[in-house]
């Protein structure tokens, strides 16, 4: 079989093989998975190398974590819009207007980053106060989290640099930087944490420096990476005065609903948690193991649902709108195969697969039938999950974002409260509202998606 070179090889030209399209997909899919699951375990690391200092410590870097979590979100969105914007002008053959794309995004991030980091470390001791009420986690937590949003900024480079590598078709070299980080923050927080030589340790606050400094080297090491690809993609160069505002509005257009609907998810499950506290002590231990076990298919079906945005934008932009359709099902078709797996394990032995996070009976007699309904609808879910991802890459970010506020705020938060907290069905009642909501959700995707306005969608 003749080999297309690279700079030749376009969506629409790849043979129509399902071996093929299984080689495009994955290529994509399997290293934007990697550099979510690392970047997942920036927290799991910080909380994992302070436990010897005490239970306080863990609880510190936990709930730091997540709040910093919900701040990222935020901005989680720039990276996507880069991500869109890049791969349609690739598929316009207008390769030289990548890079530039790149600079208005990280210019963006200069002016709304580094605000929203200084103003997330302002309010960190009163968000601290709210989600925890112990005197000694608050000690340890508030500087831990003060650190870890003063580099806010840098978390977004990085997932600027993210969204532009995946738009390109080349997300190992983002990976590569990304498993870089992970071992600087190890190697930071051992220093910066315990001490070392002249070094005093700084217990958890350690780690949050140590985490933040990782984030700054790693957007150092971006900015370098990238001038290799100057000659191809004009990276670092700037648009022309005209140019550079249409880039701006469009990423704004793109990036905000993105974010808006990333930090909707974090802030959903922070109000799902203190509804499933005044239901019970079990409830909330419940919930906590179904919500990890739910990230076992949500994070690799982001990755596939990043991939999918990816092919439906270039498609579109080599005007290809049927080719576009074809990769927004194939993706989400091929997601939900793979991770039906996942789901036919939940249905049938549930108690396996809760038993390694806890053997407690009353957890389990109250789990068991929720994970089994997770499990019956887990490969629709997947399926809509990755077909709502390619739409948003055609620049159809407002239905999807207005969707997914009607799941969740007007179904998911009102229904766990109704029948969860007021009427008193327990864990039932807080969850069984989850899936509605997400089967509405599903639902209007695939509506949305046959319709096809979103193929005729200009950026």
């Amino acid at each position: 079989m003749e080999t297309v070179p690279e700079s030749q090889l376009t969506v629409a030209a790849l043979p129509e093989s399902v071996r093929s399209r299984l080689t495009a997909f994955f290529t994509l899919a399997l290293p934007i998975i990697g550099g979510q699951v690392s970047l997942i375990l920036m927290g799991a690391i910080d909380i994992a190398m302070v436990g010897r200092l005490g239970t306080a410590s863990i609880a510190a870097a936990g709930v730091g974590t997540m709040l910093n979590g919900a701040f990222s979100a935020l901005l989680f969105g720039v990276g996507g819009a880069v991500q869109i914007l890049v791969a349609r002008r690739l598929g316009e053959n207008r390769e030289r207007e990548a890079g530039p794309v790149l600079t208005e995004a990280l210019r963006l991030a200069a002016v709304a980053g580094l605000p929203v980091s200084l103003v997330a470390a302002w309010i960190a001791p009163m968000l601290f106060g709210l989600v925890n009420t112990d005197t000694a986690v608050i000690e340890a937590g508030v500087p831990y989290l003060i650190a870890r949003n003063l580099g806010l900024f840098f978390y977004m480079s990085t997932f600027i640099y993210q969204g532009f590598y995946n738009g390109i078709h080349r997300p190992m070299d983002y990976l590569r930087v990304i498993v870089l980080i992970q071992i600087l923050n190890v190697g930071l927080n051992a220093v910066l944490i315990y001490g070392a030589g002249p070094i005093s340790g700084f217990g958890v606050l350690g780690a949050g420096i140590g985490s933040s400094l990782a984030f700054a080297l790693g957007s150092g090491i971006y900015l370098l990476r990238v001038r290799s690809l100057r000659a191809r993609f004009n990276t670092g160069a700037r648009m022309p005065a005209d140019q550079r505002a249409r880039s701006r509005r469009t990423l704004g257009k793109l990036a905000g609903p993105l974010g808006l609907q990333d930090f909707s998810i974090i802030a959903a499950f922070l109000i799902f948690m203190r509804l499933a506290d005044q239901v019970s002590v079990v409830a909330v231990a419940a919930s906590s193991i179904l919500f990890q076990l739910v990230n076992v298919y949500i994070l690799p079906g982001f990755g596939f649902g990043q991939a999918a945005a990816t092919l439906v934008s270039r498609s579109l932009g080599e005007r290809h709108p049927r080719e576009a359709r074809r990769w927004g099902l194939f993706s989400a078709s091929t997601a939900a195969g793979i991770l039906l797996p996942i789901g036919l394990f939940f249905l049938a032995a549930p108690h396996a697969a809760l038993s390694f996070f806890s053997a407690e009976e009353a957890v389990m007699l109250q789990a068991v039938p929720i994970l089994r309904l997770l499990g019956a609808m887990l490969a629709l879910d997947a399926f809509a999950l990755v077909l709502g991802q390619g739409l948003m890459g055609s620049g159809a970010v407002i239905p999807v974002l207005a969707w997914s506020f009607v799941g969740l705020g007007c179904i998911f938060l009102p229904g766990a409260w109704l029948f969860g907290v007021n009427q008193g069905h327990g864990l039932a009642g807080l969850w069984l509202p989850l899936f509605v909501g997400r089967a509405v959700t599903a639902l209007a995707i695939l509506v949305l998606f046959q319709r096809g306005r979103w193929q005729r969608i200009q950026l």
